[in-house]
């Protein structure tokens, strides 16, 4: 038996869990590379280590935890559980898990960072339950590791939509182009989740009917609509996919900046510039002209301090809605310096011709954004580099960096997923 000092264990459970959750955000971070989350994992797996010198301790320590229900307290324990083989332990975090949305992402989570045997007979186990939320996390599982689960077509034949919408999105991403016929029936569901992940999934699988159908969700305010113009201006023709884009500039234009990176449109550069001049929309413009032209404003000087009197939600403490900032990582652009620029540079691009990180997004180009920019880009490469080749499985850039990094080789980028038995 080893010896341990109970507050040393202690203190790696709360590292651990602290830092799983700077983690998850990490993965759609715009600062953050596949780098920055493989250094965040070898920081979070020291803990782990830590933990398995005390597994008993620690499992108990996480008992007494869990009914708060912290993701990242989940996190940890459910990786303690599954590779302790105690399926009553598994059992237990699952419980708990299944309370929330973040809960259950943080043990589908663990699923993915276990050694693939471990996390592929936990899968198996769990795919077939009779559990519906037990049969969720296990496709939601087999979506971040870009395997077929083998049950995708009895998930939707089920009444309980969320199981039914957890397929669909599945069969998206892993690409089951089999399932193409069965994915089109749900498209007439009473249920909008199952509607939507449907016309997703069969946009992505490259079904027309599917497409329309998801049009029609860009037309809908909801909470679907901003996944809707993501895909459908990707699957349109580059002048309509910019007339669609340019509709929502004087009603919602923090939306037409974001759906700028998208239409990667030089001509848009004009525009951007003068939403740089609202201080609630400077950020995001300026990262939507990064986008476009492949600047880094820091590094090129092309950004501003922070304004000392500009306050947002996220910095009143006073205030109950407040969340975490989407542009709070970003720079602030100056808006001369960066016209200047664009003045200099501006016949280096065509117009009518999309730009992504300064150039046309070839397949070669979308993958070395896989490969070397930041997360938001890497996601955005990885759909379009799957909307071009529907069959295949989506590059998941929020699984295991080790597991990316397999990916990455020229082996495992194009595959037909494989399917667990």
């Amino acid at each position: 038996m080893i010896d341990f000092l109970p507050d040393i264990v202690s203190q790696h459970a709360e590292e651990a869990s602290f830092l799983w959750i700077l983690r998850r955000h990490s993965t759609s971070a715009a600062n953050c590379s596949l780098a920055d989350i493989e250094a965040q994992e070898e920081r979070i797996e020291a803990h782990l280590d830590g933990l398995r010198l005390a597994p008993e301790f620690a499992w108990n320590l996480f008992q007494e935890q869990l009914p708060d229900g912290d993701p990242g307290d989940i996190f940890a324990a459910t990786i303690l559980a599954i590779e302790s083989g105690h399926s009553e332990r598994v059992e237990a975090v699952k419980s708990i898990a299944q309370r929330s949305e973040a809960a259950r992402h943080a043990f589908v989570g663990a699923m993915d960072w276990v050694a693939d045997d471990l996390g592929v007979a936990q899968i198996r186990r769990m795919k077939t339950d009779t559990s519906n939320v037990s049969r969720c996390i296990a496709i939601e599982a087999c979506a971040l590791r870009r395997l077929d689960p083998g049950t995708l077509v009895q998930a939707l034949s089920n009444e309980d939509p969320e199981l039914r919408g957890s397929a669909l999105r599945c069969a998206g991403m892993v690409g089951l182009v089999d399932l193409t016929s069965v994915i089109r029936e749900q498209l007439a569901s009473d249920e909008p989740n199952c509607r939507f992940w449907a016309a997703w999934s069969g946009t992505l699988l490259g079904d027309a009917a599917s497409r329309d159908a998801l049009n029609r969700f860009t037309r809908e305010p909801g909470p679907y609509r901003t996944l809707a113009l993501e895909l459908v201006l990707r699957s349109i023709d580059h002048a309509s996919s910019v007339a669609l884009q340019r509709r929502y500039r004087d009603a919602e234009p923090r939306l037409a900046i974001a759906l700028s990176r998208i239409t990667g449109d030089p001509d848009d550069v004009p525009w951007l510039l003068e939403q740089m001049g609202k201080p609630e929309l400077a950020r995001q413009a300026g990262e939507t002209f990064s986008w476009i032209t492949g600047t880094d404003l820091e590094r090129q000087g092309l950004s501003l301090p922070r304004p000392g009197d500009f306050e947002d939600a996220a910095d009143d403490p006073a205030n109950p809605e407040v969340q975490l900032n989407p542009d709070d990582k970003l720079p602030w652009p100056c808006p001369d310096r960066i016209r200047g620029w664009w003045q200099t540079h501006s016949a280096e691009f065509a117009a009518g011709q999309r730009y992504f990180i300064g150039k046309p997004p070839s397949e070669e180009r979308l993958w070395d954004v896989l490969q070397f920019s930041t997360q938001s880009r890497r996601a955005a490469a990885a759909l379009d580099i799957v909307i071009r080749h529907a069959g295949q499985p989506m590059f998941m850039v929020g699984a295991v960096g080790w597991r990316q990094r397999r990916w990455l080789t020229e082996k495992g980028r194009y595959r037909v997923a494989a399917a667990i038995e």
